[in-house]
Order: structure tokens, then sequence, then C-alpha cells
């Protein structure tokens, strides 16, 4: 493959969401199992070609085939292929580094695979409210990762970072499956979250030097954790003109909205889902959480107040009658 990314053909076993993975990549965000039962999933490396034959959906960094295949295409990382929710192949670029190929796995590629398994798959961090849990979400940059942070040095258990995987059709009501825990940070939030932190995480590690993108891993998982009830979904936005942040709760075809925009890897998301079962699944969740906006002038020069101000709002939201 290339001298960076050694293809070696054996694997090691994992727990990812509490289903069961093989991966010839090394994942250290995961918990290994030894259970000896057959795998759910696998990640290898192979060739993967470099266009899908007739793309319903073809974006810069994504295509989706008619047969629900899913390519994704990174410069300088490498093309990675995702189908039928039990395989992802894995073709790095020249001199590819492994990090570089594990944070476009869990950025990009891991949300496809939840689509396509049958769970939605939010663009947000998430964290744990007292058994529930509180999806962070928002565009890229908007400080997502940052307050799942800073909630977490306050004793909120981390469940997810950058995609929250939600089983919209959980008997109890929609549900967050635990991710691996682990946030990714640019550089300049990491100078801001790492103060005063106090729970054990291992020491950041560099996964694309040229983005200045780094991750930081949670040492607090057990292997499989159970799913939690969603609460709420609080979608980060700014507003330079917020002299103090403010929330604005949806409900409705407002809510059913905002949670569609919010889908990672919208476009391709679409895509993958026939349009009665997107909005069934968005209409469950609006109608068993809170759905709010959460407007601040900016996340990190106020990140002590957002973070009390979120934590304040869960206590406060209002769940849909």
């Amino acid at each position: 493959m290339t001298p960076s990314v050694t293809a070696t053909g054996q694997t090691q076993p994992y727990w990812l969401c509490g289903w069961r993975l093989i991966s010839e990549p090394e994942l250290p965000e995961l918990n290994h199992r030894d259970d000896g039962l057959a795998p759910e999933i696998s990640i290898r490396f192979a060739e993967v070609p470099e266009i899908l034959e007739d793309p319903v959906v073809r974006t810069p960094f994504c295509s989706v085939s008619k047969d629900g295949r899913a390519l994704i295409t990174i410069a300088a990382v490498g093309r990675f292929l995702i189908r039928n929710g039990t395989e992802i192949l894995v073709q790095p670029a020249q001199s590819a580094q492994p990090s570089a190929i594990r944070l476009f796995l869990w950025d990009m590629a891991f949300g496809i695979l939840c689509r396509q398994r049958g769970f939605f798959p939010l663009h947000a961090s998430c964290v744990e409210f007292d058994g529930e849990a509180v999806a962070l979400a928002g565009h890229s940059a908007m400080g997502k990762s940052t307050l799942a942070f800073s909630l977490a040095a306050r004793g909120h258990r981390v469940l997810a970072d950058n995609v929250t995987v939600i089983d919209a059709s959980a008997p109890h009501g929609p549900a967050v499956v635990p991710a691996p825990s682990f946030l990714n940070l640019w550089r300049d939030s990491l100078n801001n979250a790492e103060a005063g932190v106090a729970f054990p995480h291992d020491h950041p590690e560099c996964m694309r030097p040229e983005m200045g993108k780094y991750q930081i891993r949670i040492r607090e998982a057990p292997p499989a954790r159970p799913a939690l009830p969603l609460r709420a979904v609080l979608t980060l936005e700014f507003d330079t003109m917020a002299h103090q942040p403010r929330r604005e709760t949806l409900r409705g075809l407002e809510a059913v909205r905002l949670l569609t925009s919010q889908m990672s890897l919208r476009r391709a998301m679409v895509a993958l889902w026939e349009n009665d079962i997107l909005f069934q699944h968005s209409s469950r969740i609006a109608a068993n959480a809170c759905i709010e906006r959460l407007i601040s002038r900016a996340a990190f020069p106020e990140l002590e107040t957002l973070t009390s101000f979120v934590e304040t709002s869960v206590t406060r939201c209002p769940l849909p009658a």
C-alpha cells in the first residue's frame, strides 16, 4: 500500500457501539473483545474504485450508488468504500498516516455505516445528564467538541463526538447508542478546553498536523454501554449581536427540518434513506426529545458561561407534550 500504512491482512477484534468488529487498521479508540464470536462489521485495507457507477448523489467528498454503497474520497488520505452496514474498505493514499485514516474513518465513514445499519447519524457531540443523552449539534467549527470537553470536565460523561448514533426506533423512545469515548479538537480549542480539566484522559494525539486536529481519548468506557434515552438536541449557532446565550425551542415541522439539516453528511444520508422513513425517524425524535437552538456570541471566549448555560438549559428543557 504505502510506506506509512502497511496492509498485513491481520485483524484485531473490537467492540463498536455494542457491535462486534474486526479491523485491519489499528483502532486505539476502541476496546478489544475476546468473546471469540463472529464479527458483525469488518474494516480492511483493499483496492477501492475511484468512482461509483451511476451515483444518485455526488459531492466533492462523497458519492452514493443506487444500491446504497457509499464512496468517500479525501485527498492525501485515501478512499473509503462503505457497504451493507457491515464493511468498510480502505485504500490509503500514498504516504497517508494511520492517524489521518482514523480521523476520517470516525468523522465520515462511521456515520454512513450507522445509517446503513438503520440508525440516525446526527452531526453532533453528545454527553450524559443524569442518565439521559444530550446532543450538541451544529455545523463544523461551531465548538461542539470543545463544549463537550468542558461539560466532561464538570462530570458529564462523553457519549459521542461528531457523530451521535440515535436509535429512533427504540421501543421506549429515541435512544443514543454510546460511541467510542474520544474528542477531536482543533489546536486553539484544545488550549481553551484543557484549562482546569481533571477527568482522566490520554495525552492529545495529533491526528493531522496540517489541519491542527488533535484527539483526546477518555479513559472511562466499558466495552459495551447501554443506550441512553435522548433528552435534548441543542444546535449551536453564533450571533455576534447576542449579549448573552439564549435558547429557542422548536416543535413540529420546524424541529423535524432542523434535525434533518443536522444529519452527518446530509446529502449522502438523504440518498441512503427513503423519504418516508427519514421523516418517520426525524418526527419520532422531535416528538420525544427537546429540540432547541442554542445561540451565543462565540464559543471560546465565553466557554465557561456557555457551559453553565447548557447545564441550566437542560434542566429547563421542555419535553414535547
